[in-house]
């Protein structure tokens, strides 16, 4: 079976009444062979940029490094790096990283897993 990747591009679907502005809006141009890719999952692939996660992953390794984290003040730290909370939700899964909450209404904290956990940290 041949795969084939969807053509990912951008048209003009309308303008806005009051400015008379195009409005723009991505589309897949599907190949007339098979594709094995769902027009959500052709979509997505450009909205994940590598660059962005890896400086996500850098960010998490740093402020996890001296062990647990308050979720809280992980969010308002990426915020001010630049860091969407979708770019960090993703580097927080590809790190596998940890989220545990502290008892009934208490806080959720992120760390690192164990094989990066300092030796000096306990749960």
């Amino acid at each position: 079976m041949r795969c084939v990747e969807p053509i990912r591009m951008v048209r003009s679907i309308g303008l806005i009444a009051c400015s008379g502005k195009e409005i723009w809006a991505p589309h897949i141009l599907w190949e007339n062979q098979h594709v094995d890719v769902s027009a959500t999952e052709a979509l997505q692939a450009d909205n994940k940029s590598p660059a962005a996660r890896d400086e996500a992953k850098k960010f998490l390794n740093e402020i996890l490094a001296d062990g647990p984290v308050m979720k809280a003040e992980i969010e308002e730290a990426a915020e001010a790096n630049g860091i969407a909370e979708r770019t960090l939700f993703r580097a927080k899964s590809e790190l596998n990283v940890i989220a545990k909450k502290d008892g009934r209404g208490g806080a959720w904290t992120w760390r690192l897993p164990e094989q990066r956990k300092p030796p000096h940290w306990q749960d």
